[in-house]
């Protein structure tokens, strides 16, 4: 931790100053030199001719010659001695109070007009802070000077340590990052009710339909948190002015904009949590196949080399990819258009030189029910993908349709269904009735895209 900068006349470290306080506080000529940008302190030492320094050693010094105002603190300023800037209380009245009644109410003067909203410290006191502490510190010299006994009376209660005074009220932090965390429910809930085993229901599309108002709720809450952490709200009883850690302190109220700040940036990534969940469920998705391509499914048999296997199918003349599908012992093979996917199967399937079979990939079409964004689509197509056979999944949140490229097996619509279902969401056969729709049962053939000749529309 480095040390606080010093005076460079007097070698005293002094106490941070707002550049706001220097700009009111400086006469004409010195305002010019006072630069754009620094941070400046306050010297208070008495017999030192400096009022403020800057902590960057090359920047100007500010004496009391140069100040509006006289420095009551400093040696040699002309009386009355100033010790209070926004009310005008002088070192002079105290003594005056103290000879004529024993006693002075200067400190309780300030706290009734501090708690009235009339303290301006930032701006009238050349330390830029609550003078209390040095009326404070005044009224015992002063009584000491002139034999006073101190006036008897409860010691102030001592103000909470700033750190804490900081702290944001839990109304607040929970309002704002609860109604955030809500306005992403329709992503989110569903897929942990059924990481639990627990079925997510309509609760995704209600919180999807309520996630506008969610969100808006979230910026107003910022906004009005915004405004209360940097207004100068009066003191509670027993509180004193806007003394360091005080409740009007300028200080306290930075600190408290900036943790508004790190709060506003949290909930905005609560409310981008259906794009980040999208990102996180998209990797890994093989590379989608390219409109009008034709394709097979190469399923190794246990112990085959996949590799040796891809490598020889892409030697294949009219070939365009071949892809790996994650998790399997399956490649999926893309040909060019003008290929016929039977007879290449038949072809190389007696010339192989790894154990293995080469099946026909055909479309499957399903209605889901439940999605409410991007992130419901990418977790229904993951659950696809990791079905053996599934070649290349497309799912539409807005319209619930899905597109689905898989090998040509009778377990097959059953194994689609299945995996939906297992992610949380209901789905059915594309031009089925819903369950609760009158209908003969649909038989399984309308999983078919009737007119689908080319694969490329299930590309992922």
């Amino acid at each position: 931790m480095s040390p606080r900068p010093v005076c460079p006349r007097c070698s005293a470290a002094g106490s941070p100053v707002p550049s706001t306080t220097l700009e009111h506080l400086l006469q004409p000529e010195a305002a010019d030199a006072l630069p754009a940008e620094g941070t400046w302190r306050f010297c208070a030492t008495p017999s030192c001719p400096v009022v403020w320094y800057p902590e960057d050693p090359s920047g100007p010094l500010f004496t009391t010659e140069q100040v509006q105002v006289a420095v009551g603190l400093k040696e040699g300023s002309p009386p009355p001695h100033t010790v209070c800037y926004c009310f005008g209380h002088t070192i002079e009245e105290i003594e005056e109070d103290l000879r004529r009644r024993g006693r002075t109410e200067v400190v309780e003067d300030i706290t009734r007009r501090v708690q009235a909203g009339e303290c301006a410290c930032e701006i009238r006191n050349p330390e830029g802070r609550c003078c209390l502490g040095r009326v404070r510190a005044a009224v015992r010299e002063a009584e000491a000077r002139l034999g006073v006994e101190p006036a008897a009376g409860p010691a102030p209660a001592a103000s909470p340590p700033a750190r804490e005074r900081s702290r944001l009220p839990a109304w607040m932090t929970g309002g704002i990052l609860g109604t955030a965390l809500l306005a992403s429910a329709c992503c989110w809930l569903p897929l942990l009710l059924v990481a639990l085993g627990l079925g997510a229901g309509s609760l995704g599309a209600f919180f999807g339909a309520a996630r506008p108002w969610l969100a808006a709720a979230t910026a107003l809450l910022l906004g009005l948190a915004w405004y209360l952490a940097g207004r100068p709200a009066p003191a509670p009883q027993g509180e004193t002015c806007c003394e360091q850690g005080g409740a009007c302190d300028p200080a306290l109220r930075r600190r408290r904009r900036r943790k508004i700040l790190g709060l506003g940036v949290l909930a905005l990534a609560l409310l981008f949590l259906p794009s980040i969940l999208t990102a996180v469920l998209d990797k890994g998705s093989p590379t989608p196949a390219e409109a009008g391509t034709e394709a097979l499914l190469f399923r190794a048999q246990r112990g085959g080399d996949l590799p040796a296997a891809a490598a020889w199918l892409e030697g294949q003349d009219g070939v365009r990819q071949v892809v790996p599908l994650p998790g399997r012992a399956e490649l999926r093979v893309d040909l060019e258009e003008a290929l016929d996917p039977g007879e290449v199967r038949a072809a190389w399937s007696r010339e192989l030189p790894v154990p293995g079979s080469l099946l026909p990939l055909r479309p499957y079409a399903l209605h889901i029910e439940g999605m409410t964004c991007e992130a419901c689509a990418a977790a229904v197509t993951s659950a696809l993908l990791a079905r053996p056979g599934v070649a290349s999944a497309r799912v539409d949140p807005e319209s619930g349709a899905a597109e689905v490229l898989a090998a040509e097996e009778a377990e097959m619509p059953e194994t689609l269904l299945q995996a939906v279902q297992e992610a949380g969401y209901e789905a059915r056969p594309a031009g089925a009735p819903a369950p609760e729709d009158p209908g003969e049962e649909t038989a399984m053939a309308l999983f078919e895209v009737q007119g689908l000749a080319k694969t490329g529309s299930g590309a992922t």
